[in-house]
């Protein structure tokens, strides 16, 4: 939960001010990361059974 709430991604982080778009509390306890995906040789991409997959 604490990656899923803290992604990067322009469609949850404003790309100007750096504020959070996910309110506290909108991420729900049963967040999970359904598969992952290496990104060349040192990333991870993660995506997440709410059908998110872009960020990290």
């Amino acid at each position: 939960k604490h990656l899923r709430e803290n992604c990067p991604c322009a469609h949850c982080m404003d790309e100007w001010t750096g504020q959070k778009r996910i309110q506290p509390g909108q991420i729900p306890d049963s967040i999970r990361p359904q598969k992952l995906k290496a990104v060349g040789l040192y990333a991870l991409q993660f995506f997440w059974n709410d059908g998110h997959d872009t960020g990290l």
